[in-house]
């Protein structure tokens, strides 16, 4: 079996490979379960209240996990674009500051003095280079460092703290617009902001950290840790909408917020969602143990035997090229054999219940209505004619077309099929969930993991006795 290749670093950054990382989502994992175990009614069950946030932010990779740049690197990581001769000597002393900090044993204010004096050298040292995505990086990593010795006593200093990394990781992208490091740093921060906030603002956080951690995958699919903390946020972030399902007066004050009451198929896509960056990352980099535990009590949320299952608008293939073309619903399925239709009868269990899920979601709409409406054919199941392999899918991207069917749509590029095939989800989420899916697991093919993914899926399988 072939391993895939680490994500590697952007010049000037370190990525944070300590031990530190896995202490945080061991301690996480040993105790209360990770992910709810359905019942077979379907009904989640209850969680602790205020359990749910502190799970799902320490089960995180780690807080922060890209540190910074240290003096005993090689020198090829050590360049600095400089247009001024005293920036570099500025820049150093405060990442001397800042790993001193790091290694700094004993109280809790002495870490934050010298973490606040390596924030004042970025600060002169971005003065000196104002372009310098690097100190400006780093810079938002010792913010982020200090909020968490903050957060232990000072939650307002905390949070203060929380902002002014996510500005200052913004600002590094405005120079390195295409830095993954700082898009995985700037979504944690805003999840852990979400959980300082209330629910209404939560959520619009927690969208904002979703859609980091998504730009950076999708720059780096091998970006594993990037993965995995995109489904310990969903994961979070379905636990809190369970609690609030099961809160009465979370509820109303949901709806007093303007926010839509959340159903059980909301439910089981965020938990779905989870689950899937979860197992992929355990694909990219099965030996880290945190993926391995974590994949261990997650897998009963994912539509076993696959990795993603749902209704999706397609041309017949009959009609591919015709004019007009005619667009069918059909159930698809994601997993290591390819992205392909399966007839009803083929459905297993679980995938059966989540398909069902969204269809009832899905006729509840109103775009849904009309767009049932203005082609009379979409509710007709096309015959088993969709099949696609990973190793074929080019690139996979949304896209958003109005000479396309009312809904979410995405396109897949094909090795095979100059022009590509377009497919239309009812709900967002759904169709990126769909484009992060194939990107990656199409990365995974081509690194030849497709075993692993198997192996995955096909133990989960095995255990899951529940669903029958």
């Amino acid at each position: 079996m072939d391993d895939s290749k680490p994500f590697t670093q952007v010049e000037g950054m370190r990525v944070y490979t300590g031990g530190e990382e896995l202490r945080r989502a061991a301690a996480a994992l040993s105790g209360p379960s990770l992910a709810p175990r359905p019942s077979v009614s379907l009904a989640l069950p209850a969680q602790q209240a205020g359990h749910v946030d502190r799970t799902g932010h320490t089960s995180k990779t780690s807080s922060f996990n890209d540190r910074r740049q240290s003096q005993d690197q090689p020198e090829a990581f050590q360049k600095i674009d400089s247009q001024s001769t005293n920036f570099e000597p500025v820049y150093n002393d405060g990442l001397i500051l800042q790993e001193k900090a790091s290694q700094a044993g004993g109280s809790a204010q002495g870490q934050l003095d010298l973490l606040k004096q390596a924030c004042d050298k970025y600060h002169e040292a971005w003065e000196l280079q104002t372009n310098s995505h690097a100190a400006l990086y780093n810079w938002g990593v010792a913010l982020s460092d200090m909020a968490h010795l903050e957060k232990k006593t000072e939650h307002d200093a905390a949070y203060h703290c929380l902002l002014a990394a996510a500005e200052k990781y913004a600002l590094s992208l405005f120079y390195s617009p295409n830095n993954p490091q700082a898009l995985n740093n700037w979504g944690l921060v805003l999840q852990e902001l979400s959980t300082m906030r209330s629910p209404a603002e939560r959520i619009l956080l927690v969208q904002q950290s979703v859609a980091k951690f998504r730009r950076a995958i999708r720059l780096r699919p091998e970006f594993d840790r990037a993965c995995y903390n995109l489904g310990t946020v969903y994961y979070a972030h379905a636990c809190s909408l369970q609690g609030e399902v099961q809160n009465p007066g979370a509820q109303q004050e949901a709806a007093s917020a303007g926010a839509e009451p959340t159903s059980e198929a909301v439910l089981r896509r965020t938990f779905a969602l989870a689950a899937q960056y979860i197992l992929l990352s355990y694909v990219l980099q099965p030996a880290k143990e945190v993926y391995s535990k974590s994949l261990q009590v997650i897998k009963q949320l994912l539509p076993l035997p696959h990795l993603r299952a749902g209704r999706l608008l397609a041309v017949a293939a009959d009609s591919l090229g015709a004019v007009p073309e005619r667009w069918l619903v059909s159930v698809f399925v994601l997993d290591e054999a390819g992205f392909r239709i399966v007839a009803p009868h083929d459905q297993p269990a679980a995938s059966s219940q989540q398909v069902a899920a969204e269809s009832q979601e899905s006729n509840r709409g109103e775009e849904s209505q009309r767009a049932q409406q203005e082609s009379g054919s979409r509710d007709e199941q096309q015959p088993d004619s969709y099949q696609i392999g990973l190793n074929d899918v080019a690139c996979v991207k949304s896209c958003n077309d109005p000479s396309l069917p009312p809904g979410y749509a995405f396109w897949v590029s094909l090795h095979s099929r100059t022009q590509g095939l377009y497919f239309v989800a009812e709900v967002s989420e759904d169709a990126e969930g769909w484009v992060d899916a194939l990107h990656m697991a199409s990365y995974a093919a081509k690194q030849g993991r497709m075993q692993m993914l198997a192996n995955a899926l096909a133990s989960a399988s095995g255990e899951q006795q529940y669903h029958s």
